[in-house]
Parts: structure tokens; C-alpha cells; sequence
């Protein structure tokens, strides 16, 4: 069994470590949403194909929730726990570089959980 995710137009490389970039969708997006809206980045980018794309989702609410996704989404010690245990994975398992694309209030996000990740 494979364990590594397959895309389409991308050729595999002799070298088996890879670069993440990783996007962190912003207030009141949903999840497809996201994935739909960084595929087309990567389609359109032409990105190489030692970088790996990741979404790492939270809880971000809707409308009516902005300060409910503010407390128990991106200023959350479970959320940045959850983080950066994700980017200390992805670092464990072979990857040099994690580029971190946050849009909006996700940008918060990254900001509580720099200081807890280990260089």
C-alpha cells in the first residue's frame, strides 16, 4: 500500500525530502471552501513538485459567531497545541521547509503558536 498522497501532474523525486506549504483559511470559511480555493492557487501557481500542500483547518464559525471563532478558534491553547503538533510532524517526517500561508484572522493563529514551536 502507498502511503504517500498522489496528484495528478506530479512526478515523484528521487529525493525524499519535500517542502510543505501549508494554508490556514480565515474567519468563516468552510473547509471546502479552502481546499478549492488552494487548489486553484496551486493549479494556477505551477508550483515544483517537492512542495507538498497541507490545509489546516480550526473551528472558524460563521457570521454569527466572529468572537465565539476568536476564543475557541485561533486563541485557543487546544488549537495551537493541535498546530504546531501538526507542523512538528511534518518536520519529523522529512520535510525541510514548512511555508505557512495564513489568510486573515488565521494569522492569529500562527502568531500563538510560533513561540511553542522547537527550531
Amino acid at each position: 500500500m502507498n502511503s504517500f498522497l498522489e496528484v495528478r501532474g506530479w512526478r515523484a523525486t528521487r529525493d525524499t525530502a519535500f517542502e510543505a506549504l501549508v494554508f490556514i483559511p480565515g474567519y468563516n470559511c468552510s473547509l471546502e471552501y479552502a481546499i478549492k480555493r488552494f487548489g486553484q492557487l496551486l493549479s494556477l501557481g505551477e508550483f515544483p513538485a517537492h512542495i507538498k500542500p497541507f490545509v489546516f483547518s480550526w473551528p472558524a464559525g460563521d457570521l454569527t459567531m466572529y468572537f465565539r471563532a476568536i476564543e475557541q478558534g485561533v486563541e485557543s491553547d487546544r488549537t495551537a497545541k493541535d498546530f504546531t503538533d501538526f507542523i512538528t510532524r511534518l518536520k519529523n517526517s522529512g520535510c525541510r521547509h514548512v511555508h505557512i500561508l495564513a489568510h486573515s484572522l488565521a494569522a492569529r493563529l500562527v502568531m500563538k503558536s510560533l513561540p511553542l514551536l522547537e527550531r
